[in-house]
């Protein structure tokens, strides 16, 4: 399977996507460096100790919870400053769902119009900590 074969609203497994763009889906963020590509994985199963993300629908934004389960994130390191700087470094969004376990929803294409911002939630021990949120729009399909 190739990246342009996705279809915007199918369902995916967890292997399909590894393969098409080359990543580890360990994560909710993957990076695809053959592809150039960002996988996204927005998790709307019940949050847990294994899921601490609070990623909402606003209107027509994803507000999409940066990496790291544990202590404050950063947008100077990882995947959250890859995404902070999807506007000039070149490297594509891609955005899935899963609302049933090991089910990918693939939504499609996103651009990070708006800055990233911060928010306290807990983390997966349970603490307050600081998480930047990314809003995210739907710009199509692959």
């Amino acid at each position: 399977m190739k990246i342009s074969d996705f279809v915007v609203g199918e369902i995916y497994k967890n292997s399909e996507i590894r393969e098409a763009f080359k990543v580890s889906l360990m994560r909710g963020m993957a990076r695809g460096k053959r592809t150039n590509s960002l996988v996204l994985v927005s998790k709307h199963v019940k949050a847990s100790k294994a899921n601490p993300y609070e990623d909402k629908w606003i209107g027509e934004k994803l507000h999409y919870t940066g990496e790291g389960q544990r202590g404050n994130q950063s947008l100077t390191s990882g995947q959250n400053r890859t995404l902070a700087e999807s506007a000039s470094n070149g490297v594509t969004l891609y955005l899935f769902e899963v609302l049933k376990q090991g089910e990918y929803s693939y939504r499609g294409l996103v651009s990070l119009d708006d800055p990233p911002y911060e928010m306290t939630e807990k983390d997966s021990d349970g603490n307050s900590r600081i998480v930047y949120k990314f809003p995210l729009t739907l710009i199509g399909g692959n």
